[in-house]
């Protein structure tokens, strides 16, 4: 017999009595018992425990507590909330387990749910509230079990995780906690979350800023809408440009007023900007456009949005531009301000 006592609830195990003695008794495999404490514990369920598999080997199908599922808990290895650049970093271990959630077994995906529940995997936060919710109708007597898992998408929780600031000191470190509820409220679409998210997409902390404006788009409406123009305003690379493609889709004429009332971005994002503007120009957006051919090095497509959206109106500002651009494309110019001069008086 271990020297503990335990008890079984919300936390789990409690444990009275020294030494520390493994908890896991391959022996006395349950589910639902196993699933609770690896949500609660992690590693320490394991830690000490002769398991089977090759800890090295986590490319094998999860099917339950093995070896290589102790070694990803103890080093939990994963991919962030929204992939950034095209270098992906290999995480076999998480990998394993996002299979194990469509597993057949319902034993086998509610072990691999708890598991990545525990580390809070922030790239597979759909998937698992999908599996929970699956689980809940497949299994109807794991209700208790089921609803211990459930408290983790809490929105009242969720609410209080997102409060906390990202990381400040290290733009490019990892914060899975704050992504992973970031990425829980857009998946559950808590409403009232909104404001927070459209602060968190403008921070400076990369994985932070992409989470937040991904759950944004996972809401619709005006004030999903909304805060993907505040997203857009941030400019934060690359959380700003995923905003704005989304924008573009969802609502053009936001899309424009934001982009117009935008500063101009810096050099090296300009033609991705005038990219952008030239998508959803019109006579509104003709004084930003005759901004963006003096400043672009290649305005060829700004002058053919100019030529189709230029009114009478706009005649004096397409004449002074003339002398500002190369003077290959003066000849354009020159040709539209002629169309757009006022007739000669009689």
């Amino acid at each position: 017999m271990y020297p503990w006592i335990a008890t079984t609830g919300l936390l789990g195990v409690f444990f009275v009595g020294a030494p520390a003695q493994p908890l896991y008794e391959p022996a006395r495999r349950d589910p639902q018992r196993d699933a609770l404490r690896l949500l609660t514990h992690g590693h320490a369920y394991v830690d000490g425990v002769e398991l089977p598999g090759d800890a090295e080997s986590p490319e094998t199908k999860f099917k339950g507590i093995d070896a290589p599922l102790a070694a990803f808990l103890e080093y939990p290895l994963m991919q962030p909330a929204v992939q950034f650049s095209c270098a992906v970093t290999d995480t076999p271990g998480e990998a394993r387990l996002a299979d194990g959630l469509d597993s057949r077994s319902d034993a086998t995906a509610l072990l691999a749910l708890a598991s990545l529940l525990h580390v809070q995997s922030p790239s597979t936060v759909a998937a698992q509230a999908t599996t929970l919710e699956r689980l809940r109708k497949a299994r109807p007597k794991w209700r208790a079990t089921l609803r211990v898992l459930e408290r983790r998408f809490d929105a009242k929780a969720l609410s209080v995780a997102i409060a906390q600031d990202p990381p400040a000191d290290d733009r490019y470190g990892e914060a899975p906690e704050l992504a992973w509820a970031i990425r829980a409220i857009g998946v559950r679409k808590y409403g009232k979350s909104l404001p927070r998210l459209a602060t968190l997409c403008t921070s400076d902390h990369l994985d932070t800023s992409l989470a937040a404006e991904r759950s944004i788009e996972d809401f619709s409406g005006p004030k999903a809408d909304a805060a993907l123009a505040t997203c857009v305003e941030g400019r934060q690379y690359n959380a700003a440009d995923r905003a704005l493609d989304a924008l573009l889709d969802r609502n053009p004429a936001l899309a424009r007023t934001t982009l117009l009332a935008m500063p101009f971005p810096s050099e090296d994002e300009l033609s991705g900007y005038a990219h952008a503007l030239l998508q959803v120009a019109d006579a509104s957006a003709v004084p930003r456009i005759i901004e963006l051919i003096a400043a672009l090095d290649a305005p060829r497509a700004a002058i053919d949005a100019l030529e189709a959206h230029a009114q009478a109106r706009h005649h004096a500002a397409v004449r002074d531009l003339i002398p500002q651009v190369d003077a290959r494309h003066q000849p354009r110019l020159r040709a539209l301000a002629q169309r757009l001069a006022p007739p000669p008086a009689a």
